[in-house]
């Protein structure tokens, strides 16, 4: 580790030795102190953002006497890439697509496990349940719409999706 700490390091990967333990997980920084979320370490502690993860294990500010202190060893950034993002950064209201199209919102998250809504018209809603590797394997992926993507809606389609009565005047503003 080439840093001072780990201040600078939010919802960043990590891979590690914990109390000897290999594990991988973000960190998060809470309160300018540096808590390693992962599942696998229980601790006692918990921050306000463990993105998605079950454990948020405490290293102070993360200079390399607090990874000592704390059992941390082999302690590691691991660099951002697409591939690795689109599996392990699903996170709540993140909206998911299969290789078929269908897209789902992830409500909840803990861990590998997740639950998603199907994201259709035809009314009924209804909850899947399944691990982030079985998403990936199947061919699910973060939906990132085009950046110059055009949308086309009526003015009945707003007064449906905001349940606004027929009469009301309706303003749209830039």
């Amino acid at each position: 580790m080439k840093r001072k700490d780990l201040l600078d390091c939010d919802g960043q990967n990590f891979a590690a030795k914990i109390q000897c333990t290999p594990v991988r997980g973000k960190v998060s920084i809470c309160e300018n102190r540096v808590y390693l979320c992962q599942n696998i370490i229980p601790d006692s502690i918990i921050c306000k953002n463990m993105y998605g993860y079950k454990h948020a294990y405490y290293v102070n500010i993360g200079t390399e006497y607090d990874l000592q202190r704390s059992s941390v060893t082999d302690f590691a950034i691991i660099p951002q890439s697409p591939k690795f993002e689109e599996f392990y950064d699903w996170s709540i209201g993140d909206i998911i697509q299969s290789k078929s199209g269908a897209a789902h919102e992830i409500i909840f998250r803990s861990g590998e496990f997740m639950a998603r809504k199907p994201l259709h018209e035809d009314g009924e809603e209804y909850v899947i349940c399944s691990t982030c590797k079985e998403l990936y394997d199947g061919g699910w992926r973060l939906f990132e719409p085009p950046k110059n993507m055009s949308i086309e809606v009526t003015t009945e389609d707003i007064r449906k999706a905001l349940n606004i009565p027929d009469g009301s005047r309706i303003i749209i503003t830039k």
